[in-house]
């Protein structure tokens, strides 16, 4: 998967293109970014963890915006030597492969082992990524209440 960098880089050096008078483009390492896109179009094309669980159709467009991110680098030395409409392409493109490489992470299956309550033997506990979040989200909401030192308040009851 590609950086957050390599992304934020690659939005800034769209900028001076959009609104020239502010500058020469930001140089991007765009070897960086085919080396990044090409392994991660191996692993989709291959099928492996996590991208095994993805439903076809999603991973067929993966794979397409991955390669027109690969096709509009090709013979690219520099952000520079590419158009305003192939910026905007590779743009939206590595978006898109974002929004579903991240989708998958949070389909990814992570597994605990856990102790029952009254109990010394643990149990595995298995959840998704996304589940795992909500589950961290929703107690430390709970938690960040007002008064939620009183176990009334923590357990969902009046304030």
């Amino acid at each position: 998967m590609f950086s957050l960098a390599y992304r934020l880089a690659f939005l800034l050096a769209l900028s001076p293109i959009v609104h020239a008078e502010e500058g020469p483009a930001i140089p991007l390492d765009l070897d960086k970014l085919r080396i990044e896109q090409q392994q991660l179009l191996a692993e989709v094309e291959a099928a492996r963890e996590p991208y095994d669980r993805m439903p076809r159709q999603k991973r067929t467009d993966l794979i397409g915006h991955q390669r027109r991110v690969l096709a509009l680098l090709e013979g690219k030395a520099s952000t520079a030597e590419l158009t305003t409409d192939e910026h905007m392409a590779i743009f939206n493109s590595l978006e898109a492969i974002n929004a579903t490489v991240t989708k998958a992470e949070d389909d990814r299956l992570i597994c605990t082992r856990e102790k029952r309550k009254g109990s010394h033997l643990t149990v595995r506990v298995c959840k998704t990524a996304a589940q795992m979040r909500q589950e961290r989200d929703a107690a430390k909401e709970l938690l960040d209440r007002p008064g939620c030192l009183s176990k009334q308040a923590c357990s969902g009851g009046p304030r």
